[in-house]
């Protein structure tokens, strides 16, 4: 039988056996997003490689943990891309450029 995910019903059940079951949970969960964090922006990329893991650890179901891990991959390019031009760094005719093949290649393929 697969058991459904509840975080509120998580939180309870480890608030009523003690708080050092639910701080433990906690910084597991954010502890582990800085080290992705750190290896995403060293390599471009692998900190998937480490999150996964640790959030089906957590007792997250697959689906769940395939879209929180896409969504801080999404977040993190974006604050790269945001930070390439601010700073100057970024070709920005070339990005509008690539983006509007990006577009038209997920919509056709």
């Amino acid at each position: 039988m697969v058991s459904q995910w509840d975080p509120d019903r998580l939180i309870i059940e480890d608030l009523s056996n003690g708080f050092s079951s639910f701080a433990l949970r906690l910084h597991t969960a954010f502890s582990h997003r800085s080290c992705c964090g750190f290896v995403d922006s060293i390599t471009g990329g692998g900190g998937g490689l480490i999150s996964l893991p640790v959030l089906l650890s957590l007792g997250m179901p697959p689906q769940l943990t395939l879209g929180t891990n896409k969504l801080q991959g999404s977040s993190g390019t974006l604050s790269s891309a945001a930070t390439f031009i601010r700073k100057g760094a970024a070709i920005f005719r070339t990005m509008v450029f690539l983006t509007i093949v990006r577009l038209i290649y997920i919509n056709y393929f």
